[in-house]
């Protein structure tokens, strides 16, 4: 089924999103811009998701967030006891690997970092 909407407005993330209007959108992703050379209008095409590259070593973790520095991926995760770790996946350029490499862990330390799912880590 076809869904088609007219965002003549583009892309507006300077209102909150309770008083956007439809003819603009506040966010996109995975999506490819269409058009026609010379034209003003174009059309957007949905383009194929993410694939599972990678599964975390340790099932009781939860990931808090993430960043990528140059072909590593940065978790900041936390457990069930409260503590806080920093893990990283190196990327070869070919396959992720599949296991993760704690960089810091606060377990056994004071101060505790205390990642939180309550306040997501944006980077």
């Amino acid at each position: 089924m076809e869904t088609i909407n007219t965002y003549i407005g583009g892309m507006n993330q300077d209102l909150s999103k309770l008083k956007k209007r439809d003819t603009v959108y506040y966010e996109a992703n995975n999506i490819r811009l269409l058009t026609n050379e010379g034209l003003t209008s174009g059309t957007i095409e949905n383009i194929k998701g993410n694939k599972q590259k990678f599964l975390l070593s340790d099932l009781t973790k939860k990931i808090v967030g993430w960043g990528v520095i140059r072909d590593e991926i940065i978790l900041f995760t936390n457990d069930s006891s409260g503590n806080s770790f920093i893990e990283l996946i190196e990327n070869d350029g070919t396959e992720i690997t599949q296991t993760t490499t704690t960089i810091y862990s606060d377990e056994f330390k004071t101060p505790k970092l205390n990642f939180s799912l309550e306040y997501p880590i944006h980077t």
